[in-house]
């Protein structure tokens, strides 16, 4: 099952023949950044990633496989407990700029993940992902529909663009930052300026709190356990 996004003729037919002075000069200047920080060799996994991305003519399941390829090598390093958890909360606080977008930003990601373990588990992915993207609109059109895709593949190529972005610079000021990353499995929640300021760390964790112990069911006496194992 796959969902095309975009003819390929109308996305050639909107291509420049030539290069501007301007994006020439951002390609080379990116392309020398990735070379002098070495994340050709040592980060490979993130390059590969972010390439297969742009290949993709259609939105299926490879399409998601490939985005968390790239995500969880970003943000759920060190260690394979809570790998769900700690990728929304790393992605979230990397990427929001306040409170409220941090929660919308968390949100996303775990229906992204959502979409991806289906998908791999052999269940019917493409229906949680037509009724995320209609959002509850049952007649929306062909053309609508279209277009919402390719925002939401935009949303995520400008994320992984950014993440990918912020590795490179990181590991040309500090050639031991991989280490670093691998090291703290939080490391985005801990160093992100939103989440330093206490209160907003603190309004993050009891809404966290509040969440798992509404699902003891499911999650009993887990909140326990994430707060030792993470010192919250």
């Amino acid at each position: 099952m796959s969902l095309e996004y975009q003819e390929i003729s109308e996305r050639n037919d909107d291509t420049p023949s030539f290069l501007s002075k301007k994006s020439f000069e951002n390609i080379a200047s990116t392309y020398k950044k990735i070379c002098d920080s070495k994340v050709g060799e040592e980060e490979e996994i993130l390059l590969d990633s972010l390439f297969r991305i742009y290949q993709h003519q259609e939105i299926n399941i490879y399409f998601f496989v490939d985005i968390f390829t790239l995500f969880e090598s970003l943000f759920t390093r060190g260690s394979n407990d809570y790998t769900n958890l700690r990728l929304k909360l790393n992605g979230a606080s990397f990427y929001a700029n306040d409170f409220n977008t941090f929660w919308e930003i968390y949100n996303f990601l775990g229906f992204l993940y959502k979409i991806r373990s289906k998908g791999i588990h052999g269940g019917k992915w493409y229906i949680l992902f037509e009724n995320y993207i209609k959002k509850s609109n049952t007649t929306m059109s062909d053309d609508m529909f279209t277009e919402e895709i390719a925002k939401l593949r935009n949303r995520i190529l400008l994320y992984m663009n950014k993440g990918l972005l912020y590795i490179i610079d990181q590991r040309l000021e500090n050639p031991n930052f991989s280490e670093e990353l691998n090291n703290d499995t939080l490391f985005f929640f801990h160093n992100s300026e939103l989440i330093k300021q206490n209160r907003n760390r603190q309004k993050i964790l009891n809404k966290l709190q509040k969440r798992y112990e509404r699902e003891k069911i499911n999650y009993k006496n887990k909140w326990d356990e994430i707060t030792d194992k993470f010192k919250f």
